[in-house]
């Protein structure tokens, strides 16, 4: 190791305004999915607040402490370990009626059996 030249520290004090903790932060952005988990260094997370946002910023911290943050505000979280299951609902379709054309309809009127070929007539010489 190598000796300082002088006993005295001479660091400066970090100034009353400035927070290290919000300035010396990992910062990584992630997808929330539909069921309002994220995933984070191979960890499952639960949002527990419902988000309008898709993306949110995983804040880890000098201290340890890891925020999930979404427009400047923290979220409440809590870690899982297994993604809860989707609720799967039942596709609801609309009955649809069938178009049935009226009598008088032309479709109604053309018959394959009442139609006749036409034969190109031969030119005579």
């Amino acid at each position: 190791m190598i000796a300082s030249a002088s006993k005295e520290d001479l660091h400066r004090p970090v100034p009353k305004d400035i927070y290290l903790d919000k300035i010396l932060r990992i910062r990584t952005e992630r997808t929330v999915r539909s069921d309002h988990t994220i995933a984070h260094d191979r960890e499952l997370y639960q949002i527990d607040e419902s988000s309008s946002r898709k993306k949110v910023t995983v804040e880890q911290r000098i201290n340890g402490k890891m925020l999930i943050v979404c427009k400047g505000k923290s979220l409440r979280y809590h870690q899982i370990t297994n993604r809860p299951e989707l609720i799967k609902r039942p596709v609801v379709g609309k009955n649809r009626m069938r178009y049935v054309p009226p009598r008088d309809h032309p479709w109604r009127k053309f018959s394959i059996t009442n139609h006749k070929q036409k034969t190109p007539q031969t030119a005579m010489a």
